[in-house]
């Protein structure tokens, strides 16, 4: 699938269910992987209102920050990520690449 059709099956998904976090989070992530940054972080910030402890949401967001230059707000999603989720990689190469410690 690609990053067009998956922004186009999750929007689907919030239309049918506003109040679907793991839609938002997904969709979010697809905008990221589309080189589509900021477009992704109002979905990532839906998502986390929905679940605010989402691991894998927050690492998305984390990328979603690092993207935007926005390095501390980054490394706190992936230290955040990685409390809830220690096993996330994305995050801990987040950290390694921000040059900051888990």
């Amino acid at each position: 699938m690609t990053t067009s059709a998956a922004i186009t099956d999750y929007t689907k998904a919030i239309e049918l269910n506003p109040k679907y976090a793991k839609a938002y989070g997904n969709r979010a992530w697809a905008y990221f992987k589309a080189g589509k940054a900021a477009q992704g972080l109002p979905d990532a910030e839906k998502s986390l209102e929905l679940r605010p402890d989402h691991a894998n949401t927050l690492d998305t967001r984390g990328h979603i920050f690092e993207a935007l230059g926005r390095r501390e707000e980054a490394i706190a999603d992936f230290r955040r990520a990685l409390a809830k989720n220690a096993n996330i990689q994305g995050s801990k190469d987040g950290l390694k690449r921000l040059g900051a410690t888990p």
